[in-house]
């Protein structure tokens, strides 16, 4: 989904700074396998999600 490749973009963006970086999104962009952690993940980044 183009949006969700968007959050990613921008989730890329913030993280460029220092320090840890929160992110909180919509529940739909984070459901399949073109959701905003999985493109991160493809991209390389570190992912954790919150309980």
């Amino acid at each position: 989904m183009r949006q969700d490749t968007n959050r990613a973009d921008q989730v890329e963006t913030l993280m460029e700074g220092s320090g840890t970086v929160f992110i909180a999104v919509g529940a739909m962009h984070l459901a399949g396998d073109d959701s905003v952690q999985e493109i991160l993940r493809a991209r390389g980044v570190a992912v954790t999600e919150a309980p």
